[in-house]
């Protein structure tokens, strides 16, 4: 599914005042939820957000005042570079763009690639390189670029 596809998806969730939209076709599945809504309980922070980041099934995000979280979307263990002892795919303060492989999870001795949901800036990583990460940890904070 591409990226004008999800942005559609995204218009139509924020028109139709539902909170979720799953859409499945040709056995790929996308569930779209309103970034508020999708935060686990605890504090709330409530942010207007200009625009929502496109989200196409290989990670999780969410909006935060302080930019755009990246989630884990499989367990295993967080890995900054694509092998053990390798050159790492971005550094904080580097600049990204959307699908650009910025980490990368460890998973049954496969590396699952995580990549940019858009245009932005590494503000930090979460986690250690080799940290466990379940699904739905917070990976990265990206600062979104205009």
């Amino acid at each position: 599914m591409d990226r004008e596809r999800v942005l559609k998806l995204v218009g139509m969730l924020k028109a139709s005042g539902a909170t979720e939209l799953e859409v499945e076709r040709e056995g790929l599945r996308v569930t779209v939820r309103l970034a508020a809504l999708a935060a686990p309980p605890g504090p709330v922070e409530t942010v207007e957000a200009q625009e929502q980041p496109s989200y196409d099934g290989s990670q999780a995000i969410s909006a935060t005042g302080q930019g755009v979280l990246v989630h884990a979307r499989v367990v295993g263990f967080f890995r900054r570079s694509r092998k053990e002892g390798g050159a790492p795919l971005a550094e904080p303060g580097q600049q990204v763009k959307a699908g650009q492989p910025i980490c990368a999870i460890e998973a049954l001795s496969r590396w699952i690639m995580v990549e940019s949901p858009l245009d932005g800036e590494i503000a930090e990583f979460l986690l250690e390189d080799g940290q466990r990460a379940d699904y739905g940890t917070a990976l990265v904070r990206l600062r979104p670029v205009p």
